[in-house]
């Protein structure tokens, strides 16, 4: 039977290979709000409207997330599960992922507004700074060139939140419909020690608690790591790539 790092280690080659997938899709539609901004801009000095790429976002979100969960809620198979649970894994996932999917949606659009609003304000001000004439063809130009840069690093953060958050909440939905079966159940905290891990979750890396009991990391209390429904503080999330190992 594979050790919890050997576990840990095929989770963090899954993720990393999920995350390879779906940050192209992502950076190719900022690339295409960029384009689309700059026409705009430049023969209307209007800004688009980005909620026009919502479906563009879900499709892709969407897409990848549905085969993440596929993978990772078979994580915890210690015995042969019953066809109803496996509905009913299914079921609890579809009810999690539609509203995750729309939040991070929502907020991908809202930072993507607001970032184009900031971007035209900083190219302006160094426009005139520099001397150069703010016209509304050199704003749009040096805009578009600057959205792109920050998107392509954007779609690896984001890339790297919904795959890491898919994962291990599938995992912890596939643990809690079994462990009705395995009354033993348990997870462990394991954390990728390279030296860029923050302290908190150094800490953490090997606590051990039953399958629905809370892992202590720094002042917050996590289920798994990447869960908010405990109020867990941000920082404690955001950026995350610790597993949990069930067995």
């Amino acid at each position: 039977m594979a050790t919890i790092a050997q576990r840990a280690a095929h989770d963090l080659r899954s993720k990393l290979s999920h995350e390879r997938k779906l940050a192209p899709k992502v950076k190719a539609i900022f690339k295409q709000i960029a384009k689309d901004f700059k026409l705009r801009y430049s023969s209307s000095q209007t800004i688009i409207n980005v909620d026009m790429y919502e479906s563009d976002f879900k499709s892709v979100l969407t897409q990848r997330a549905r085969l993440v969960a596929d993978e990772f809620k078979k994580s915890f198979r210690r015995i042969d599960i019953k066809d109803e649970t496996d509905d009913k894994i299914d079921e609890e996932l579809l009810l999690w992922l539609i509203p995750f999917i729309q939040e991070q949606t929502d907020f991908i659009l809202q930072t993507t507004d607001e970032q184009i609003k900031q971007i035209i304000n900083e190219v302006t001000r160094d426009l005139t700074r520099d001397g150069v004439a703010a016209t509304k063809e050199n704003i749009a130009q040096k805009t578009s060139e600057r959205f792109i840069r920050q998107g392509l690093a954007r779609s690896d953060l984001i890339s790297s939140e919904i795959v890491n958050t898919v994962a291990e909440t599938s995992k912890f939905i596939e643990a809690g419909a079994v462990a009705t079966f395995v009354m033993d159940g348990k997870k462990t905290w394991f954390t990728n020690i390279d030296g860029k891990e923050r302290d908190s979750h150094h800490n953490a890396f090997g606590q051990e608690r039953g399958i629905n009991e809370p892992f202590d990391v720094g002042s917050s209390r996590l289920m798994f790591p990447k869960d908010r429904s405990l109020g867990a503080e941000s920082k404690e999330i955001f950026n995350c790539r610790c597993s949990a190992i069930y067995s």
